[in-house]
């Protein structure tokens, strides 16, 4: 089973990577571009941290990748109206869209740290390093329904099946984040807490990357439906 499962892996793998290899090649080449630009502005200006942090440079490079995401997400949902697909594959990718466009804006105003504050004020928890944790639960929870909506309607992504090892990868890179994410926040006003955040932000515009891989392979399928 397990050999099984590898063998689908690589021969999805190759044969994702043989049709968008050049796509990869510029996707990779202008995040690598936009790391070291960040690192060395924030390096030579002694603040890493706030280029890295909320309105820096990473979140809005984050806030384009997400929009993008949508946008494509909508075409997508629009090719499949017009060929007159199950009002279901339309709904998958108009709601895939929605959830983009929400994750983009959350990135730029933090509303799940709004979100997060509203709770604690509610339920009248004092914030500390432990509450303050309800904001990765939600952030955890956005993966959560994005993953139980691509499974409800996996059939909607049947078409683009090829897809799967990089899906696979995203996932395990946005986990990595998370993980980075947790480390970052138990070693906070330290200098381990400048690396962890920069690792977790460069982990996010890599998903952020294989997710714009994975759209820009079901764009290129997509012209082929009728």
């Amino acid at each position: 089973m397990k050999a099984l499962l590898l063998k689908k892996f690589r021969r999805d793998f190759l044969l994702f990577f043989s049709k968008t290899k050049e796509s990869i090649f510029w996707i990779a080449f202008i995040q690598f571009c936009i790391l070291s630009v960040t690192i060395t502005i924030g390096y030579y200006s002694h603040n890493l941290p706030i280029h890295f942090g909320q309105n820096g440079i990473i979140a809005w490079v984050s806030f384009s990748f997400l929009f993008l995401l949508s946008i494509f997400c909508v075409y997508i949902a629009s090719r499949f109206y017009q060929a007159k697909k199950k009002f279901s594959s339309v709904f998958f990718w108009i709601f895939l869209g929605i959830g983009f466009l929400f994750l983009s804006f959350d990135e730029v105003f933090m509303l799940h740290n709004l979100l997060g504050q509203n709770i604690r004020d509610f339920l009248h928890i004092i914030t500390n390093k432990q509450t303050s944790r309800l904001d990765d639960i939600i952030v955890f929870s956005y993966f959560l329904i994005v993953s139980l909506w691509v499974f409800f309607f996996r059939n909607s992504f049947y078409t683009f099946k090829e897809t799967r090892s990089f899906l696979f990868l995203s996932t395990i890179s946005f986990l990595i984040m998370i993980f980075f994410d947790s480390l970052g926040k138990s070693k906070e006003n330290t200098t381990f807490f400048i690396l962890y955040t920069i690792l977790e932000e460069s982990f996010k515009i890599i998903t952020e990357g294989l997710l714009l891989l994975v759209l820009i392979y079901c764009l290129q399928k997509i012209k082929k439906i009728k």
